[in-house]
């Protein structure tokens, strides 16, 4: 998360536990002093009957603030009209993911709203991006899907890397999907991605895709278009990857802090500032002992420091093998674009022959190839995935399956959400090279080639 709504949830904590004390203080002096706590709190509603215009506003505001962005978002959402590209590859691509992370730098193009805008309306959000590869009973289909405004840039951006490929406008194929989805002849798993460790670190990315003898690479798509080329009739499994760009100040902050508190925990310094009132609780144990000292004229003692003290130059040798690694790997991550980004998929078709081992596991087995166990790792959040245990069972988990399904087919960014480069998207979002053969997936049949140059046009014909 960014910095600003890390800081919101902060608050939003600190705000719980305030009322979660006052309400165990006042059970206290409920039971324990039952006279002085009617008096107290006879009082506090006195104060509050005479008073409440100027204590009210402040959490009312906070109230509408809230209410009001929400109202505001919504309307400018619901204002946007998107289009859907289908992507056509050519049969013969011998690029590397390489090309698809220049892509997505190309699509990054985050501009800073004025306040004025985001309260009016006018632009609340960053243009919202999405990147989405289908496996509909056996066909495989690349999608994105752009402001209209931004169909331009999207054909530009792809034709400039794939010369070969075809774009083409069509309807979206959600509105195709069956409704009220799970019911008596459908069902569903689903689940939202999310990183097991902090944002900054990233996953494997392509370039550790190598094989080791021919130096050739292993495409990390492989298995998840087999997959879907394998799907029975009646059965779909589509994978979706939502992007909205984000600027450097918003998240480099956050990555190099974690880094000084990767080499300030394997160099045993103190993170962070001290607690006031522990620093003070030092400074009076030193008291009595300072006023002797001052009185025999010796040196006084002071309370030990929380990093004010001139330190020695930092060498990275002196850390672990394996924190290097992770170090480097972080400040990779932060120097190339970054986009705010939701990971999501469905499993969806008839009872008869649902498998969840091939739906389900066939996707989430090459998803566990980019985790790496110093690095970062991408698993179902237990929020979204559709499990349910202990109580109210089979409620809770109709209710999960027809949020995941429906957050999917709005392209619904709210809740989960994390930080990923270009780098990191282009290994999960890519057309297929040579080495994947499957008959499944829509490609161009031929080469298209352009027009020479002397080709004589406009010429009169005697009659």
């Amino acid at each position: 998360m960014i910095k600003e709504e890390k800081e919101n949830v902060k608050l939003k904590h600190l705000w719980q536990f305030l009322a979660g004390g006052s309400l165990v203080v006042w059970f206290l002096m409920f039971f324990l002093f039952p006279a002085e706590a009617k008096i107290f709190w006879t009082t506090i509603f006195v104060l509050f009957k005479d008073y409440w215009w100027i204590v009210l506003p402040f959490p009312m505001w906070e109230i509408y603030q809230s209410m009001w962005m929400e109202q505001v978002v919504g309307a400018w959402l619901s204002s946007r009209e998107y289009t859907l590209l289908e992507l056509i590859p050519p049969r013969d691509i011998e690029k590397s993911p390489k090309l698809m992370e220049h892509v997505f730098a190309g699509i990054n193009d985050y501009s800073t709203p004025n306040r004025l805008e985001i309260h009016c309306g006018w632009r609340v959000l960053q243009p919202r991006w999405s990147f989405e590869l289908t496996g509909d009973e056996g066909m495989v289909r690349y999608f994105i899907r752009c402001p209209k405004a931004s169909k331009a840039t999207a054909e530009a951006q792809v034709y400039a890397h794939y010369p070969d490929i075809i774009i083409k406008e069509v309807e979206d194929y959600v509105k195709k999907a069956p409704h009220n989805i799970p019911n008596a002849r459908w069902d569903i798993w689903g689940a939202t991605l999310t990183l097991v460790k902090p944002d900054p670190v990233p996953i494997r990315t392509y370039r550790q895709f190598q094989e080791e003898v021919t130096g050739k690479m292993i495409d990390p798509l492989a298995n998840i278009v087999e997959v879907m080329g394998a799907l029975p009739k009646g059965q779909h499994l589509w994978f979706q990857i939502l992007l909205e760009s984000e600027k450097p100040p918003n998240w480099h902050p956050a990555s190099l802090a974690y880094i000084q508190s990767l080499i300030d925990e394997h160099l045993g310094k103190k993170n962070g500032k001290e607690f006031p009132l522990l620093r003070f609780w030092h400074e009076l144990k030193l008291l009595p002992g300072n006023l002797l000292s001052a009185l025999a004229g010796k040196e006084l003692a002071t309370p030990p420091s929380s990093g004010g003290e001139e330190e020695p130059e930092f060498n990275i040798n002196k850390l672990p093998p394996g924190v290097q690694e992770k170090i480097e790997a972080i400040s990779q991550n932060i120097s190339k674009p970054g986009f705010r980004t939701v990971i999501r998929f469905i499993y969806f078709g008839t009872r008869d022959n649902f498998n969840k081992a091939l739906g389900v596991a066939g996707i989430m087995g090459p998803i566990k190839q980019l985790g790496d166990v110093n690095l970062n790792d991408l698993v179902p959040s237990n929020l979204t995935k559709t499990f349910a245990n202990y109580y109210f069972d089979e409620e809770r988990l109709l209710r999960k399956k027809r949020k995941i399904y429906n957050d999917f087919i709005s392209r619904d960014m709210v809740g989960l959400w994390m930080i990923m480069n270009t780098e990191e998207l282009a290994t999960l979002y890519h057309f297929p090279d040579m080495s994947i053969r499957s008959q499944a997936i829509t490609r161009v049949e031929s080469r298209r080639e352009e027009a020479p140059a002397n080709l004589p046009v406009d010429l009169e014909v005697e009659e």
